[in-house]
């Protein structure tokens, strides 16, 4: 019998690598029904509002990301396209294992950035 593929967020990835973290708690997660377990929706209306509001200011001063964005070497260009959590997968053939998960916002790097 084949083993099923292994499937992980880059959420859950991520919270793995975090210092301290409980490989049970996570075990338990991907394999029980857990109550109160979902991130709360006013942190995704927040994060969406960050992301609008960066957007406006872009768009209003000619072209320039938010100075706390524009350290991090990102261009005053950001993605349009609507995004959706199916288009953002990556396969990897050695583990085997596939990488899902969507980006909260795309902004394309400044020419000269690291």
């Amino acid at each position: 019998m084949a083993a099923k593929p292994f499937q992980i967020s880059a959420k859950d990835l991520g919270g793995l690598a975090v210092e301290g973290a409980c490989e049970r708690c996570f075990w338990i997660r991907r394999h029980r029904k857990l109550p109160y377990q979902m991130f709360p929706g006013v942190f995704t209306i927040l994060a969406d509002k960050i992301k609008e509001a960066a957007h406006v200011y872009t768009d209003a001063h000619d072209g320039h990301a938010p100075p706390w964005l524009e350290r991090y070497g990102t261009e005053g260009r950001y993605c349009t396209q609507k995004m959706s959590w199916q288009s953002f997968k990556y396969h990897f053939e050695q583990i085997p294992a596939t990488l899902t998960g969507m980006p909260d916002d795309i902004w394309e790097p400044k020419a000269n950035a690291p």
